[in-house]
């Protein structure tokens, strides 16, 4: 199996189980809670009459039916949209694309449901002599019940945004299954475990290790630690990572002054040498920050969205004590531009190996089908040779 391969495997268990998931978790619906976030408020501002009847047996039970036969749609809408949306994500590996696709799909079909029930709910009291007769009363109604609809369309808007979390659950997946390794090796264990059989909520990641100091920024240990940080990356939550550096400043002024101090003209030169590699690693170290981040992209095969990407820099002297330097700054145009073309190239790999892995299953398929009809006709043949002999 390629790396690729199984990349894309871990990516579509992944789209299948939190899709699924999100289906599941639907917002429910209580009678009750509209009543108990507007009902007090919506009896203050109605008039006497209008009142009396809101507060009518009749009226409530027509209410509360509508509004629950209107949540009914709108969980069959939002399932449906979510079931497209697990199908698109898997053929064009983008969730971010996905997402902001069900969004509008969503947003179009909450408006079209809300503009047909709140005219079925009026035309339902009319059709039971409930009707509001000050226009006051109904608009009072109408603004609650908008108030509320839009309460619940959050709820449904938040679940479809959690279709982003695909990354973050590849990478708390790449984890879980390295420390469940780890267990059975430590076991001597021969037994494996199923990852499509894995519980989403119940990833065990492990702790994030240490960063190491030196004079430069340590590519393999910060991947680690951006991998940790990306498995308990919330839907829409910005990226920040904090990189600390040994205070350099300190470390070069002396150089440069036993450099300058020294008689020998070679040691000098050797010391203004040193100087100014360390000057440079000092600029280096955005850069090997960004190296870690498409090291995931390119040998972890998940995504980072660099838009969403900031960085505080930490310079730590002998001591232990830290320095702010730089404060939650985005990356550069080349380093977002970098970042988008790992992205890219991993999407174009997960459709490569796709696209083979859909060829290979086609001439299986065109094999046993061409197989079962030669065998067919084999049997045929037999059948009418047994007939001739008798």
């Amino acid at each position: 199996m390629s790396l690729f391969d199984l990349h894309l495997k871990n990516f579509e268990i992944i789209t299948t189980k939190l899709c699924h998931s999100l289906q599941n978790d639907l917002p429910q619906f209580d009678e009750a809670e509209f009543f108990k976030m507007f009902g007090g408020k919506l009896e203050d501002n109605l008039s006497m009459e209008g009142k009396a009847l809101y507060k009518s047996e009749l009226t409530q039970n027509v209410l509360s039916t509508i509004l629950k036969e209107s949540h009914e749609k709108l969980q069959q809408v939002y399932k449906t949209i979510l079931s497209a949306a697990e199908t698109e994500i898997q053929t064009n590996f983008d969730p971010t694309e996905t997402e902001n696709s069900a969004q509008n799909k969503l947003k179009s079909k909450l408006e079209r449901i809300k503009q047909d029930v709140y005219p079925t709910l009026i035309d339902t009291l009319r059709i039971q002599n409930q009707v509001f007769n000050n226009p006051a009363d109904e608009k009072e109604l109408s603004a609650a019940f908008s108030d509320y609809w839009n309460i619940i369309s959050k709820k449904y808007n938040n679940n479809v945004r959690k279709i982003n979390l695909i990354w973050s659950k590849l990478a708390a997946l790449k984890l879980h299954i390295r420390n469940e390794e780890k267990k059975l090796r430590s076991k001597n264990s021969a037994t494996s475990f199923a990852v499509n059989e894995i519980d989403l909520d119940k990833l065990s990641i492990g702790v994030a290790p240490e960063p190491t100091h030196g004079w430069k920024i340590d590519i393999p240990n910060l991947k680690e630690r951006l991998l940790y940080k990306l498995a308990n990356q919330k839907a829409d939550e910005t990226f920040h990572i904090i990189v600390t550096v040994p205070d350099r400043n300190g470390i070069t002024r002396q150089i440069g002054e036993i450099g300058f101090q020294c008689r020998s003209p070679a040691v000098a030169l050797l010391a203004l040498l040193t100087f100014y590699l360390l000057a440079i690693i000092c600029n280096n170290d955005i850069e090997r920050m960004v190296t870690a981040f498409e090291a995931i992209i390119k040998q972890d095969g998940i995504a980072i969205d660099p838009n969403k990407i900031n960085y505080t820099l930490k310079q730590c002297d002998n001591h232990g004590k830290s320095t702010v330097i730089k404060e939650k700054l985005s990356l550069n145009l080349l380093q977002t531009t970098r970042l988008h073309k790992a992205n890219q190239a991993l999407k174009e790999n997960f459709k490569k190996e796709y696209n083979a892995i859909k060829k290979m299953d086609s001439s299986k398929e065109d094999y046993q089908s061409d197989a079962g009809y030669d065998s067919e006709e084999e049997q045929t043949s037999e059948n009418s040779s047994m007939e001739l002999r008798l």
